[in-house]
């Protein structure tokens, strides 16, 4: 058997021998010194821009969460949390009204993912009741938006965190796509979390669980308000609907690849309490373990096809590369099933660049009369 199948593999790939460990060496030292020249290109011309940003704003857990949320029957139940939705409603008096209700089912936290600004049009009365209904509430967390841009407070922020067990969390969101939540101290999930007496949160961001999942959600029309399906659990308070407040994201939900603000929180509260945590193998190790399997993977196959001189080594040298990134993305979603990320960039640009790497090493040794068969 194991005779049949060395057989079978010199004849697809040419006899192996010794020296093609030193010439997968070769190939890959070649490969570095032309990722060099592309870095140095891609750094001093403009072009290249584009193209780097696409890259970089592409991350494989995008297809891995694509790929698990293709069994739309596997939506799991977001136990802990609950999101009522203004939707549109701006009267003070009334959302006060809307807290009372809330708080009268014994949440065990009620965080407002909404800034209340100061404004000369709202009538004093309105701000009186607001405050009032929040100074009731037993664990509160309310909004603010600080960033390199902004810096903005509800009116009532300094009152309500000095009077009652309330505390301030931010909720800026970054541009772009959003990937990854943080849970520290001063952020709107770390606090609310917090305030969940959820102790040993990992400062450090994490990358958000974004498998299906159903919150409990309830848009305030005036009708009776939510039974004890809020009780003992954190209400997220919000307004899903304002399209000033969509980000994109890496996954469609109902029809779109973009989630309200408020959404982003249930979901990130998910991942916290009971969802996928992921572990990300730093980058240092992901590259020597990619230069290790590039380096096997060109001394044993890529380099003895070239060596043998078969017909068709560069369509041979692709379909070995396709095969090959195909297994490592295999095995990079299976790890990723199981919470481990395992960065395989530099693995798919050593495969993207090794059939072009020896066929250029082989044409060095041609043309400088060394004999590549000896």
């Amino acid at each position: 058997m194991k005779k049949s199948l060395s057989r079978y593999f010199n004849r697809a790939f040419g006899p192996f021998r010794k020296r093609h460990w030193l010439h997968g060496l070769a190939v890959v030292a070649l490969m570095a010194a032309m990722l060099f020249v592309l870095y140095v290109v891609g750094l001093s011309m403009s072009i290249f821009n584009p193209l780097s940003e696409a890259i970089g704003g592409y991350k494989l857990s995008d297809g891995f969460f694509y790929a698990l949320n293709l069994n739309k029957e596997n939506i799991k139940p977001n136990p802990d949390v609950v999101i009522v939705d203004l939707n549109g409603l701006n009267n003070r008096g009334e959302i006060a009204h809307i807290i009372d209700e809330i708080n009268s089912r014994k949440p065990a936290v009620l965080a407002l993912d909404i800034i209340f600004p100061k404004a000369a049009s709202v009538p004093p009365a309105e701000d009186s009741l607001l405050v009032e209904a929040l100074k009731r509430t037993e664990h509160l967390v309310i909004a603010k938006n600080e960033s390199a841009v902004s810096d903005e407070h509800s009116f009532f922020a300094e009152d309500i965190c000095t009077l009652r067990n309330a505390k301030e969390g931010n909720v800026t969101i970054a541009s772009g796509m959003v990937r990854e939540f943080a849970c520290g101290p001063e952020t709107f999930i770390g606090e609310t979390l917090s305030a969940f007496n959820k102790a040993e949160l990992p400062i450090s961001p994490s990358l958000i669980d974004f498998q299906d999942i159903s919150t409990y959600t309830y848009t305030y029309n005036g009708e009776e308000f939510l039974d004890d399906e809020i009780k003992d659990k954190i209400v997220l308070l919000g307004d899903r609907h304002d399209l000033r407040d969509f980000h994109s994201v890496p996954v469609i939900k109902e029809g779109s690849a973009k989630l309200a603000g408020i959404d982003i929180f249930a979901q990130a509260l998910y991942t916290a309490l009971i969802g996928q945590k992921y572990s990300q193998i730093g980058k240092g190790v992901s590259f020597i373990i990619a230069l290790i399997f590039t380096y096997l993977f060109c001394s044993l196959f890529i380099c003895r096809i070239f060596d043998s001189g078969q017909s068709f080594n560069g369509l041979k040298s692709n379909f070995l590369q396709i095969i090959a990134i195909l297994f490592l993305g295999f095995v990079a979603f299976l790890l990723f099933k199981r919470g481990i990320i395992l960065q395989i960039e530099w693995f798919l640009i050593g495969m993207g660049l090794a059939g072009l790497a020896a066929e250029i090493f082989y044409w060095i040794l041609s043309k400088t009369g060394i004999d590549a068969k000896g």
